[in-house]
C-alpha cells in the first residue's frame, strides 16, 4: 500500500514514504492499475535528480502533470478553488489535485486526529463537493473574480490618486515659479497658458527694442534712437561684466553637481559599511541552525553524526569559523577608509562652492541695479542656489 501511494503521486521523500531499508535496496517502484479497464504501469525511480518524477508507460510527468493526467483519465473534475473559506476574501486560486482527494478514502494516518489537524478547511469542503457532484456549479470563480477586480480597482484609484498628488505638487511647483495661479482644471491652465504668453511677447519685444538699440550703435546712428546721455563704452563693460559673471555662475554649477554625487557616494559607502556589519552579526545567528537536509541528494543529515571537531559534518571538509568575518572586517576596513577619502574630498568641495557662490556675488554687486535685469536675462534661471 505504501508503494502504490507513493507510486500515485505521493510528493514527501522516498524515506519519509517508504522507509531507509526499501529506499538502500531498490532502485524503482511500480504499481500497475486499471483505469477505465485500461491496464497502466506507473513507476518511481528511487534515484537523485528524478525522485521527483512519475513515469506512465514510460512516460515522464511532473508531479502536477500526473495530477491532471489521471484526474483527465478518470473523468474527474480538474478544478481551481479559492484558496480560503470565503471566495471574496481569497488572494489566489490553488488547484484540487488527485491527492487532496485520494487523502479521503486512502488515510495513511493513526488516528481521524492526527489526519483532520493537517486539512485544510477549504480543501475538505472542495472534495467533499467533487464527490457529490456540485463542485463545478459551486466553485464557477464568480465571486473570487468579482473580488479580485474589485481589489484591482482599488489599487488602480490608489495610483491615481498618487498621480494626482504628484502632478497637484508639480504644477504649483511651476505656477508659484512662474509667479502666476495654480492651475487645477483646464480652463485654469488656459487661463494660466494666456498669462504666460503675455510675458512672453513682453520679453520678445524687450529684446527687439534692445537688438535695435545695438544696430543703431554698431550703424553710428545712437543720437537717433538711444535716450539722451547714453554712455557707449559701457557696452563694452557690461559685456564683460555678463561674461565673467556667467563663468561664475557655471563653476557653481558644476561645484554643486559635484558636491552631491560626492554625497551620494558617501551615503552609499555608509550603506555598504552598514550591510556588511549585518551580515557580520547574522554569521553568529545562522551558525547556530543546523542543516538537515543535503542540498546535493535531498536526503536527510543528522547534525550529530560523527566527524572531526574543525570539519563540517555535511561534506566533512575542515571549517574555519573565523573566515568569513575576517572578510567582512577587511572589507569593512576598507569601506571606511573610503569614506575619509570622501569626507575629506566633500569638505574641500564645499570649500571651493562657498567661495565660488562668493565671487558670484561680488560680481552682481558691480552691476547697477537699472542695468541688471539685462545682463542677469543671459544667465539660465534657476542655475545658482545661494
Amino acid at each position: 500500500m505504501k508503494v502504490t501511494d507513493y507510486c500515485l503521486g505521493d510528493r514527501s521523500g522516498m524515506i519519509d514514504a517508504l522507509g531507509a531499508a526499501v529506499a538502500d535496496e531498490h532502485v524503482e517502484v511500480s504499481t500497475t492499475v486499471r483505469l477505465n479497464g485500461q491496464a497502466r504501469t506507473v513507476k518511481r525511480l528511487l534515484q537523485p535528480g528524478r525522485m521527483n518524477k512519475v513515469y506512465v508507460d514510460g512516460d515522464e510527468l511532473t508531479d502536477s502533470d500526473f495530477s491532471d493526467w489521471i484526474l483527465r483519465e478518470l473523468s474527474w473534475p480538474n478544478l481551481r478553488i479559492p484558496k480560503g473559506l470565503n471566495p471574496a476574501t481569497a488572494s489566489e486560486l490553488t488547484p484540487l489535485s488527485f491527492r487532496s482527494l485520494l487523502r479521503h478514502f486512502y488515510r495513511n494516518e493513526e488516528s481521524w486526529t492526527s489526519f483532520a489537524n493537517k486539512e485544510q478547511e477549504f480543501i475538505r469542503r472542495g472534495v467533499v463537493g467533487i464527490f457529490l457532484g456540485f463542485a463545478r456549479t459551486r466553485y464557477d470563480t464568480k465571486d473570487f473574480a468579482v473580488a479580485q477586480a474589485k481589489r484591482r480597482l482599488a489599487e488602480a484609484q490608489a495610483v491615481e490618486r498618487e498621480v494626482q498628488d504628484s502632478s497637484l505638487q508639480a504644477v504649483t511647483a511651476i505656477s508659484e515659479r512662474l509667479s502666476i495661479r495654480v492651475a487645477r482644471t483646464i480652463d485654469q491652465v488656459v487661463a494660466a497658458r494666456g498669462e504666460v504668453m503675455t510675458q512672453l511677447d513682453r520679453v520678445r519685444l524687450r529684446r527687439q527694442e534692445l537688438t535695435a538699440e545695438i544696430n543703431a550703435i554698431l550703424q553710428g546712428d545712437a543720437s537717433s534712437r538711444t535716450t539722451a546721455g547714453y554712455d557707449v563704452s559701457l557696452t563694452s563693460t557690461y559685456e564683460g561684466v555678463s561674461q565673467r559673471l556667467q563663468k561664475a555662475v557655471n563653476e557653481v554649477v558644476g561645484l554643486e553637481q559635484l558636491f552631491s554625487e560626492h554625497a551620494h557616494s558617501a551615503q552609499a559607502v555608509a550603506s555598504e559599511v552598514t550591510r556588511m556589519e549585518r551580515l557580520v552579526k547574522s554569521v553568529e545567528i545562522f551558525d547556530a541552525l543546523p542543516v538537515r537536509l543535503c542540498p546535493a541528494c535531498e536526503q536527510r543529515v543528522d547534525p550529530h553524526r560523527d566527524h572531526g571537531q574543525d570539519a563540517c559534518y555535511v561534506c566533512f571538509q575542515a571549517v574555519d569559523d573565523d573566515q568569513r568575518r575576517r572578510r567582512a572586517n577587511v572589507e569593512i576596513r576598507s569601506l571606511k577608509s573610503e569614506i575619509a577619502d570622501l569626507e575629506d574630498v566633500i569638505a574641500h568641495t564645499a570649500i571651493d562652492l562657498d567661495a565660488a557662490r562668493t565671487r558670484v556675488a561680488a560680481v552682481r554687486s558691480w552691476v547697477p541695479p537699472g542695468r541688471a535685469g539685462e545682463i542677469h536675462s543671459t544667465v539660465p534661471a534657476g542655475s545658482v542656489s545661494t
